[in-house]
């Protein structure tokens, strides 16, 4: 199963627009991929556990190893292809 963790802030406009792209893609996964979304001000032992350093970071989990991570915005078709790499 694939857990993605989005780290983000409210004060952040990139987290902003990363979470519309979000909302768009993730209807087309079904319970195969967690989608959880973690406040960096709200959750700090979450944003020191996975060394967070800068605001949107997505943490792609499977069988609780860390598979990808990327940082600032990117678009739907990017973090598709990501998803699609480790959901069959």
């Amino acid at each position: 199963m694939l857990i993605i963790k989005k780290f983000s802030a409210s004060w952040c406009k990139p987290c902003h627009a990363l979470e519309k792209v979000m909302d768009d893609i993730m209807p087309s996964y079904d319970t195969s991929v967690i989608y959880e979304k973690i406040d960096i001000e709200e959750d700090v032992d979450s944003t020191g556990k996975y060394q967070i350093r800068g605001v949107p970071t997505m943490v792609f989990e499977v069988d609780g190893k860390i598979v990808e991570r990327i940082v600032g915005l990117k678009s739907g078709n990017e973090i598709k292809n990501i998803i699609d790499q480790y959901v069959k």
